[in-house]
This record gives structure tokens, sequence and C-alpha cells, in this order.
């Protein structure tokens, strides 16, 4: 983490048996100055509230709120790179990328759509 001279850094993790806003709430307690969340869950009404309160910033998740700055990963590339890197690394077999909508992928004329949840697997091809 960053730090300077006038800067205390914080965490505060969700776990099964601690929730986020007991999570935000503590470094709130601690009075922390600003957030920076990771995948929040809470709503975009309580985000906006927190931000009202301080600077907030989301990440790598959509929140459509002026208040909330938010920083996103392209995750199309990011999925095209570590299939790459896997088959690189000559993964032998079937790949399944599971949990995936490629739909914006596919359509997208600059990049290689990766395999479909679904229905494809890739095999590594042989140097």
């Amino acid at each position: 983490m960053l730090s300077t001279s006038n800067v205390i850094d914080a965490l505060s993790a969700v776990t099964p048996g601690r929730d986020e806003r007991r999570a935000v709430g503590s470094l709130l307690q601690d009075r922390c100055e600003a957030l920076i969340l990771l995948g929040p869950r809470s709503p975009t009404s309580h985000l906006a509230g927190l931000a009202a309160r301080m600077p907030v910033v989301v990440v790598a998740r959509a929140v459509r709120h002026r208040a909330v700055d938010v920083v996103r990963t392209d995750d199309d590339a990011g999925l095209c790179l570590a299939v790459d890197h896997l088959v690189g690394l000559g993964v032998p077999g079937d790949m399944s990328v599971v949990g995936y909508d490629d739909s914006r992928l596919a359509a997208s004329p600059t990049s290689r759509s990766p395999p479909s949840p679904r229905t494809s697997s890739s095999s590594p091809t042989s140097p």
C-alpha cells in the first residue's frame, strides 16, 4: 500500500461471519477519510450514502451514481490473456471457461473469442 507521512492505511475484510456493512463500519469507526471497495455487493443507494460522507471508489463493479467513482477491468481482454497463458504453458487436454458470458467479446472485431462456457472447449495446440 502507498503511504505518506500523513496517511494511515487500513484494510477491513468481508468473511462468512462478517458482512460488508460491518467491514465498512469498522473503517468508519477508525475515521477513515476515503474508501476503496473491491467488488462491493451493497446497493447503489448505500454506496451513494457513503460517497456523500467521503470519497468512495468502487473497483470491479458497475455503479451508476455520480458521487461514486468506479474502476473497472477489461474482463474480455483479461480472459483472452489467461487462456493464451495456459495454452503457452502447454496445459494438456481441454480447457473450459465457466461462468463467462462471451457474447460481448464475440461481437468485438478486434478480439479473439474465448471458449463458450456452456458448449465449447479448446485444446492447446502443439508447437
